[in-house]
């Protein structure tokens, strides 16, 4: 019986091996896909735990370590620091995302029984109820265009953070941001605004995000530190995306 026990040890951790290296070789082969992807896009995708299906856009960066699922998208230029998770979120252009940021992870309902997951995740093997991949889904978080989101910060799933807007580090968001405010703190509450109402209003008006890279240089850039008087000169209304 304990040489039946020993066969039996034996095969599983060859079982473990061999499913061990299978999912290192799909990793290693999912990094080779989004650096032939990056290449064209003019992107940096450093880690090998971005999914296939995921959406990124034009010279973003993604460092080592970084969890990014097929649910979610990253706008152009923004970059995603080491050791930061995305889950089913959406996040625009120009964001800085520091390290250990997690943004829309997966939450434990409370309220059910149990708040273990083995009822909606195959691998504990009981059985798995019909609605699993919903319960598993949840709401979409969103993350508008520059914001900056400091180290460690937690974005709960299903929150919006609104454009220009900056999370402390180490916070814990678990509502809705507004645009161009500045929040902090576990949970996270809102210390002030970046700029006064007038300026704000006039910012989402004139969308700088969405002007194309020509007059970002001419325009945006020389002044970026005058922030009212770019908002003086007005944008190139002819260079906004449709």
């Amino acid at each position: 019986m304990s040489g039946n026990n020993s066969i039996a040890a034996a095969l599983s951790v060859a079982g473990d091996l061999c499913a061990a290296t299978v999912a290192a070789l799909r990793s290693a082969a999912r990094f080779l896909v989004w650096q032939w992807r990056a290449k064209k896009s003019g992107s940096a995708v450093r880690s090998f735990g971005v999914a296939l299906g995921a959406q990124l856009g034009q010279r973003v960066l993604l460092e080592r370590g970084v969890f990014f699922d097929a649910a979610s998208r990253l706008g152009d230029y923004s970059y995603i620091n080491q050791y930061s998770s995305v889950e089913n979120a959406t996040i625009g252009k120009f964001c800085s995302i520091a390290r250990g940021v997690m943004i829309g992870p997966a939450d434990h309902d409370y309220t059910n029984l149990s708040t273990h997951p083995f009822w909606h995740q195959p691998f504990y093997g009981f059985a798995v109820r019909a609605d699993h991949g919903a319960a598993a889904a949840g709401p979409k978080t969103c993350i508008g265009d520059d914001v900056w989101i400091g180290c460690n910060a937690v974005i709960r799933r299903g929150v919006t953070v609104h454009r220009g807007a900056v999370i402390g580090a180490g916070s814990v968001v678990t509502r809705d941001v507004g645009p161009y405010e500045i929040w902090a703190g576990v949970p996270a509450r809102k210390i002030k605004q970046r700029f006064d109402d007038a300026v704000i209003e006039a910012l989402l008006a004139q969308d700088w995000c969405s002007l194309d890279k020509e007059t970002i240089n001419a325009r945006i850039i020389p002044g970026i530190g005058d922030v009212r008087a770019l908002i003086a000169s007005g944008p190139d209304r002819h260079s906004f995306h449709p």
